[in-house]
């Protein structure tokens, strides 16, 4: 079931909202009318049709908050023919509106690819709240050219971009000042090539060695040594003479590629390119790390002997790091764990999941007050890592004394003239989710906690509850914490997890990961509904518990139809992997034959290496989010049932991870 999270743009059928918040006639028309515009927006033929449409559509909405839109679109989607007064004039008539600061981050992009440095630059890049790293690049050229800044003052922000992640093309110019002075190395520039190889931005890459390293590659031929690694390689083995530093660099690109999939072949051909020509230490040492991070995600036998020849460096990318730490965590080689941690960045190494492990690799080599000391200063959180240390001090993981609070009325009823709010209500109800998001989250970018608190139970009674739960957790000290957890369709949930024996907190869970209770959204792979699931295995449920025979294809995103066809799939996998929850949800998010490719091949896997070990990174977040989601639901509705225990422990929802030898589970039915 792959969760919608941000692929999601697009509603095919309106939430139901509360009585209290109908939708009037004119609410209707609107729209109807928004709907249109966006089909408009979209329209490929010819631009002055488009135009024509689009006005028209401004101009049927003249009286309406959502007017913005057509106008926006028109003027962004033709921005290379705009002039400066269109851009001001939108500016001057809506700047307080998030999609100003979208038009203004595209113009500066715009001024830029036409070098035309306008004088009002700065001005339009002080209105940026959240400016892109290739608009501040833009604004940080200006400032160079108009002799009111230095280059040395960009050095840093551009020397950290450039070895981190994808740098922007706007930042091209600085990338050649700082190489032609020294001030970036050429390894820094090469660094930035792989990260975009890998990424798979073949556009930006070609663009980056042409306008960077002087390289003409196009982007087929990039795709072409993408699609075929192996057999680049062997041409280029084939090839006499000495390699050029760019072709070392494109034969390590594909040696890393390469070993996604074909490991061996990778280390086979690697050998052969060794006898060939000689690398210099830091490609020697990107492509062993790179052997070593594959080696690692797929759980081979050989991660300790790779990892043992990487040399640690600062300067190795973040997940390369990441992923000598996971392959010591994964065989408990503790004192490797604990340097390769220590070695990390400091943003890296202090943040929660390091923080965590080396206090665990600290105690388990009897260090108990300094893993003490750590656990202690994540243990004050409602996440995954906090109620792991506050079980390993023995504290109770309980709900905050304050998670009930109520809201300021006159707060609440100030919100309905909140223009950003009304833009969103209405682009929710029209099915537009990722623009009613935006438009949510900046209408409450500013508010106080009495305000965020009141904006929340607004959400709420809209029945906007992944609002709800966004703007309860921008709330200080977890007041109105449980608006953070709702409890929709209670009925139906409960009874659905008695009917299948399973825990109504883990259904919970799951739903809220997966949709944020969105029932009718469908996410860009086409999963539907609060438990998200895909329409095959809807269908492949509903014929093994007979279920909804009939019905179920046009009522899938029906929450009472979705619950029950979710929470069976979920018994189905939590069943075939021997009532192990970890395994079902790491099942449920990435299909079970992946889930069942994760475990050990020989020895029994605590829980919390399993998770932390597992390959893909939306996977292994998914997973710890749910476990955290049905602790706080346990205690949820502990509290509401007037259960005696009011405190969980996260372990016990975590049991180990029997080895492929001793247990084989059935999933040759499991869609």
């Amino acid at each position: 079931m792959k969760r919608f999270f941000l692929i999601v743009m697009f509603l095919f059928l309106p939430s139901v909202l509360h009585a209290a918040h109908s939708v009037t006639k004119y609410d209707n028309y609107q729209i109807k009318l928004i709907r249109r515009a966006y089909m408009h927006s979209n329209y490929i033929g010819n631009y002055v049709k488009k135009k024509y449409l689009l006005e028209k559509d401004f101009a049927d909405l003249k009286n309406s908050e959502l007017r913005i839109y057509p106008l926006f679109w028109l003027i962004s989607s033709n921005i290379s023919a705009v002039v400066s007064s269109d851009v001001d004039s939108f500016i001057q008539s809506y700047h307080k509106d998030f999609l100003t600061q979208d038009l203004i981050d595209l113009w500066l992009k715009e001024l830029y690819r036409r070098g035309a440095y306008d004088s009002k630059m700065g001005s339009y890049y002080k209105r940026l709240r959240s400016p892109s790293f290739g608009a501040h690049c833009v604004y940080w050229e200006w400032k160079v050219r108009s002799g009111k800044a230095s280059y040395s003052n960009f050095i840093l922000p551009i020397k950290e971009k450039i070895v981190s992640s994808e740098l922007d093309k706007e930042c091209y110019y600085f990338v050649n000042v700082f190489l032609g002075t020294n001030s970036i190395r050429l390894d820094d520039a090469w660094t930035q090539a792989h990260i975009l190889f890998e990424e798979g931005n073949v556009e930006l890459l070609s663009n980056f060695l042409s306008t960077v390293l002087g390289i003409t590659l196009s982007v087929d031929q990039i795709k072409k040594i993408r699609s075929f690694p192996g057999t680049f390689l062997i041409q280029m083995l084939s090839e006499m003479g000495e390699y050029s530093r760019a072709e070392k660099e494109w034969i390590l690109m594909a040696l890393s590629y390469l070993s996604r999939k074909k490991f061996n072949q990778a280390v086979y051909l690697k050998d052969k390119f060794l006898l060939r020509t000689a690398f210099t230490p830091s490609q020697s040492n990107y492509v062993i790390s790179q052997l070593s991070y594959q080696s690692s995600r797929q759980h081979r036998n050989d991660s300790m002997f790779w990892l043992k020849q990487v040399v640690l460096q600062k300067n190795l990318l973040p997940y390369l790091q990441e992923w000598l730490a996971r392959t010591a965590l994964r065989k408990r080689d503790w004192k490797q764990l604990l340097k390769i941690v220590n070695n990390m960045p400091s943003y890296l190494a202090k943040s929660e999941t390091w923080v965590y492990w080396k206090a665990y690799g600290l105690m388990s080599l009897g260090h108990k007050k300094e893993a003490e000391a750590l656990w202690k200063s994540i243990a004050d959180r409602y996440d995954y890592y906090s109620f792991l240390a506050r079980e390993e001090l023995h504290q109770d993981i309980s709900l905050p004394t304050n998670e009930e609070e109520s809201y300021d009325k006159k707060a609440y009823d100030r919100l309905r003239n909140n223009v950003s709010l009304k833009r969103a209500i209405l682009l929710y109800r029209a099915g537009y989710f990722f623009l009613a998001m935006k438009e949510w989250n900046w209408g409450t970018r500013f508010l106080s906690d009495k305000h965020l608190l009141a904006a929340a139970h607004f959400a709420q009674d809209l029945g906007m509850l992944d609002r709800c739960i966004y703007t309860a957790s921008k709330v200080s000290s977890y007041r109105g914490f449980l608006l953070q957890y709702p409890l929709p369709y209670l009925s139906t949930v409960v009874s659905t997890a008695k009917r299948f024996q399973l825990d109504p907190s883990w259904i919970y869970g799951v739903a809220r990961q997966e949709s944020r209770f969105m029932e009718k959204i469908t996410s860009g792979v086409g999963a539907s509904g609060l438990m998200q699931l895909m329409p095959h295995t809807a269908s492949v449920v509903s014929r093994k518990f007979h279920l909804f025979e009939k019905k179920f294809k046009s009522e899938i995103v029906d929450p009472a139809v979705n619950i029950v066809l979710g929470s069976a799939y979920l018994q189905w996998v939590y069943r075939a992997f021997s009532k192990s929850l970890i395994l079902a949800a790491a099942a449920y998010n990435a299909g079970p034959g992946r889930a069942d490719l994760w475990r050990d091949h020989d020895a029994l896997l605590p829980a919390t290496i399993y998770v932390e070990t597992i390959p893909f990174s939306e996977t292994r977040q998914y997973v710890k989010k749910v476990l955290t989601n049905a602790c706080i639901y346990k205690l949820i509705l502990s509290k509401k049932f007037h259960h005696k225990k009011r405190s969980v422990k996260i372990k016990s929802l975590m049991k180990d991870v029997p080895s492929v030898v001793n247990f084989q589970p059935y999933l040759s039915e499991v869609p």
